[in-house]
């Protein structure tokens, strides 16, 4: 009785369960929650829906239709609440994932304009820095360029007023000297106008003897060749006959040729010696009338000119031991700088002359040994050490050995300071270069480089 009435109970129950038409979409829901839940990892939703769920499943099975209807509308309102609460955590959980999304790009946007901001001021600040410094560098270089080019005008100013009193000075010595050599000259044309005519005569029968002795001398040499040709045709019979005839022809041809060739040197030697005579006669009586002229002027200047030409004499042996020395002493003092001084930290690692020079790069273009004169002007590019502190060097130019032109540039600190200078080339200008590279503070060479301008 007891089993059959708790089977009777549990088909009721399990009767009203499947007859609920709630049953399937409530279940359907449930399932739904779950896995929403479970798929925005919402872990405090599960214990609520199990039990909303197990509520619902108990009324159905324990209640009758009557009783249960009851209880539908509260049993929806309870079910609506989970559902409305995890739709709205999932609301607001989406929202906020979009808010910050949103707040993520709009940082990100901030800060990649930011960052472009601030590089386009550091590019701007760079150019300007860049600006500043070739505009001040270019300022300190037409500055020195002035300076130096008013000391070099001074220098020259100086060093033709010094040559100018040179020349004066040895056009006074030479006017003494013209003055002894002319009363020299007047004393001896005296004795030689009295030998003159003996030893012109002398002179015309020795070269007549001359002239005729060359010719019979030319005449005995042609004589001896024919002799020799002859022999050497006699010998060369034995060989080839023919050969002979034509050598012989041959012979007798340049013989007469030489023979004509003579007559007509001695002949052209005769009348030289005719001319070079009657030239020396004009010229002698020439050289006379100078002589008495010139004797004339110095009986009135011979006093003073001979004490000038004794001071200027005196003078220019002065100056030029000064000057020897002066040099020597010079040389001396550079050999004994190149030698002995070593400029600590500063050298140069290379150098190059080219046809330009690519800015941007800061690297030379074209480098060469010879360049042609249309280029117009050459550059000379270094890359240099320097340990120290800030320094001066000098681009000393030199054309076929001769100096043209000095340029001075800044060296900062560094392990390879670029710098370059250039030199405009003038048409006259074709030949051997080169540049020295000196320190300006020691005075010594650090580098040369030589080149050659071509007139191609």
């Amino acid at each position: 009785m007891d089993i059959a009435t708790d089977e009777i109970l549990n088909n009721n129950m399990f009767r009203h369960l499947l007859n609920d038409p709630n049953f399937l979409p409530i279940t359907i829901i449930f399932i739904a929650l779950v896995l929403v839940a479970i798929w925005q990892k919402l872990d405090r939703f599960f214990i609520p829906l199990a039990l909303v769920y197990s509520l619902y499943v108990i009324i159905t099975i324990v209640m009758s239709p009557d009783q249960k209807s009851q209880f539908e509308l509260p049993m929806k309102e309870i079910v609506k609440v989970p559902v409305d609460t995890l739709n709205e955590v999932i609301n607001k959980k989406e929202s906020e994932e979009a808010r910050l999304a949103e707040q993520a790009r709009l940082a990100e946007e901030a800060r990649v304009a930011e960052e472009a901001r601030l590089a386009e001021e550091a590019r701007l600040a760079e150019e300007a820095r860049v600006a500043e410094e070739a505009r001040v560098a270019e300022e300190a270089r037409v500055a020195e360029e002035a300076r130096l080019a008013t000391i070099e005008a001074a220098r020259l100013a100086e060093e033709a007023a010094r040559l100018s009193e040179q020349a004066r000075l040895v056009e006074e010595a030479r006017l003494a000297e013209e003055a002894r050599l002319a009363e020299e000259a007047r004393l001896a044309e005296e004795a030689r106008l009295v030998e003159e005519a003996r030893l012109a005569e002398e002179a015309r029968l020795a070269e007549e003897a001359r002239l005729a002795e060359e010719v019979r001398l030319a005449e005995e040499v042609r004589l001896a060749e024919e002799a020799r040709l002859a022999e050497e045709a006699r010998l060369a019979e034995e060989a080839r006959l023919a050969e002979e005839v034509r050598l012989a022809e041959e012979a007798a041809r340049l013989a007469t040729i030489e023979a004509a060739r003579l007559a007509e040197e001695a002949a052209r030697l005769s009348e030289q010696a005719r001319l070079v005579e009657e030239a020396r006669l004009a010229e002698e009586a020439r050289v006379a009338e100078e002589a008495r002229v010139a004797e004339e002027v110095r009986l009135d200047e011979e006093v003073r000119l001979d004490e000038e030409a004794r001071l200027a004499t005196i003078e220019a042996a002065r100056l030029t031991e000064e000057a020897r020395a002066a040099s020597e002493a010079r040389l001396d003092e550079e050999a004994r700088l190149n030698e002995d001084s070593v400029v600590s930290g500063l050298s140069v690692n290379s150098i190059n002359i080219c046809e330009s020079i690519n800015v941007s790069l800061r690297k030379p273009v074209n480098a060469g040994k010879v360049f042609p004169m249309t280029l117009g002007r050459v550059y000379c590019y270094t890359a240099i050490q320097n340990t120290l502190s800030e320094r001066t060097i000098l681009y000393e130019w030199y054309f076929q050995g001769n100096y043209i032109d000095k340029i001075p540039v800044k060296v900062g600190r560094s392990n390879h300071w670029r710098s370059w200078t250039y030199k405009t080339i003038a048409k006259v200008q074709i030949g051997e270069w080169y540049v020295l590279i000196r320190d300006k503070e020691t005075n010594i060479v650090l580098e040369t480089a030589y080149f050659s301008i071509s007139n191609e």
